[in-house]
């Protein structure tokens, strides 16, 4: 994996958790109104399985654990991503790469943030991934 694919994937993992606990705030809710109407007919009336409210509850579980197994690795991601960025030269070049790859910024958002030509932070960036590459090889995972 290049260094640009690794830092790529960073803003994949977080659209990754973020889906999940999307998902997961809609079990939870799920299984809240499961339970409410459980409770205020007493069990198993009507085409209301009881069974069903155990087995959301128990997929809300294995859904809270998958989110925080796949945020631990969010968190040593970034934490390698933001070392990396950290490694460059202090100045624009580091802060293109923080507003792009943490920030998640378009390259124009960006030149106008820094108050630079877009071409230049396009060269920047360039300039950077090389810098990189001289630093933490050009394989890296």
């Amino acid at each position: 994996m290049t260094i640009k694919d690794f830092l790529l994937s960073i803003r994949r993992k977080e659209a990754e958790v973020e889906l999940l606990e999307r998902e997961l705030e809609r079990m939870e809710s799920m299984a809240q109104y499961r339970g409410s109407v459980i409770d205020e007919i007493g069990g198993g009336h009507g085409s209301l399985n009881p069974h069903s409210r155990e087995s959301l509850v128990a997929r809300v579980c294995d859904l809270r654990s998958e989110i925080e197994k796949e945020m631990d690795e969010l968190v040593r991601m970034r934490e390698k991503g933001l070392a990396m960025v950290k490694s460059l030269p202090e100045g624009n070049m580091m802060r293109v790469f923080y507003l792009r790859y943490f920030e998640h910024m378009k390259w124009e958002d960006i030149a106008e943030k820094l108050d630079i030509s877009r071409q230049w932070v396009t060269e920047l960036h360039g300039r950077g991934l090389v810098e990189l590459g001289k630093r933490f090889g050009e394989d890296v995972a």
